[in-house]
């Protein structure tokens, strides 16, 4: 039989880490393994499978804090990128709005879309590493792009929102 391992981390242990490192782990645990609400009740996650006990040691001061900064914080495409949220390669779509999708007659952009090696997405040979500016020059619009661009992680479309969300509580 295996005995559990109990792992414990602060939420200062967690800044302390590699950011690509505490986005996987959280990634991890959310996504692949566990997917627990975030932050539970009790901050304690728990795979019978592996026979894994982590829990995360904070106070509710030290929550906030890092909730606070870390959602006003400007997110890149790149840094998405570096934590191992995208690929390159990865398909791209943007949304379109309804003006802009009933004139054209399609609902998303593909063609003419990739991330590049740096995380950036590529339009037209243009390089982008914030969402937005893509969005508005696709629908000829201000719009926000982290809700307009998805991408197939796992075999399914995935707002950018969502990605940077998980990003978020990682750093």
């Amino acid at each position: 039989m295996v005995s559990p391992m109990n792992i414990e981390l602060s939420s200062d242990d967690l800044r302390r880490m590699p950011s690509n490192l505490s986005a996987s782990l959280v990634n991890w645990l959310q996504y692949e393994r566990l997917k627990p609400s975030y932050p539970p009740s009790k901050p304690q996650f728990q795979s019978d499978a592996e026979q894994l006990t982590l829990t995360l040691v904070a106070s509710g001061r030290e929550l906030r804090k890092s909730r606070i900064s870390s959602n006003h914080a400007h997110v890149r495409l790149s840094q998405l990128f570096d934590a191992g949220f995208t690929k390159s390669g990865m398909a791209v779509r943007v949304r379109l709005t309804q003006e802009v999708a009933k004139k054209h007659g399609h609902d998303y952009v593909t063609k003419g879309l990739s991330i590049s090696s740096k995380g950036t997405v590529i339009y037209n040979g243009q390089e982008f590493d914030k969402p937005s500016p893509l969005a508005k020059q696709i629908n000829s619009s201000a719009v926000n792009g982290w809700e307009y661009i998805e991408v197939m992680k796992g075999g399914q479309w995935v707002c950018l929102d969502d990605l940077r969300k998980i990003w978020r509580k990682a750093s």
